[in-house]
């Protein structure tokens, strides 16, 4: 794009152009004319206009910041030789003995950055048609910068190449960012394990101020079987 009169400044007129848009980094004009050309002025007069319009720019520039920082992420199949992030797999679940299973019978992928390991996930075919998530996670550091999204994208789109219909994946009924995370990407909730966690540890902890006591499962259907 160049100029202002490729398609997207060309609408702008009065709303932006008499406030000195030209004057602006240039970052901040394709922003601002983003805005205009998504939400016409009419739908931002007002204090709920202005909220509107700086939400847009927020989402805009969150975008761009995570689309910054996936530069150089890389993803590939573990192999016997690289060192088990043991941090990473306690971060998502636990205790190590059921960890240690699934990955024998699973895929283990890493995300990594600059030579080092950002992100990790264990995938597992579960039936014949289907395959679940059994451990995702994103180093403490590196999170919020879309490398879940990237992971999770990656997950489909093995279970689809090894030939599954469904991709499932469980996770706590307090785990409330998971809970959005995964239904943002086409999740569905298809069962409650009541008391899974407190069978499996002894009691129910806390998380985000609600008991952890339930697994929710949750699955997405890749394609559909065939007849």
């Amino acid at each position: 794009m160049k100029g202002c009169g490729h398609g997207v400044c060309s609408c702008v007129g009065r709303t932006v152009c008499s406030r000195g848009f030209h004057d602006r980094p240039l970052n901040r004009r394709w922003r601002m004319a983003f805005v205009d050309t998504a939400f016409p002025f009419s739908q931002r007069s007002g204090a709920s206009g202005r909220e509107l319009l700086l939400r847009t720019q927020n989402r805009v520039m969150q975008r761009n910041a995570r689309n910054t920082h996936l530069k150089g992420l890389t993803m590939r199949r573990a192999t016997p030789a690289d060192a088990v992030p043991w941090p990473l797999l306690f971060d998502a679940d636990g205790p190590r003995p059921e960890i240690e299973k699934y990955l024998l019978r699973g895929e283990q992928w890493l995300a990594e950055q600059a030579g080092e390991v950002v992100g990790q996930m264990v995938l597992m075919a579960t039936r014949v048609d289907t395959w679940e998530i059994m451990n995702i996670a994103v180093a403490e550091a590196h999170k919020g910068q879309g490398i879940g999204t990237a992971m999770l994208k990656k997950a489909k789109a093995l279970a689809k190449q090894r030939g599954a219909h469904r991709l499932e994946v469980g996770t706590g009924n307090s785990s409330l960012r998971e809970l959005a995370f995964y239904q943002r990407f086409g999740f569905r909730i298809i069962g409650v394990d009541v008391d899974y966690f407190v069978r499996r540890w002894g009691k129910a902890t806390k998380q985000n101020g609600i008991p952890l006591r339930d697994l929710v499962r949750m699955e997405t259907v890749l394609s559909r079987a065939p007849g």
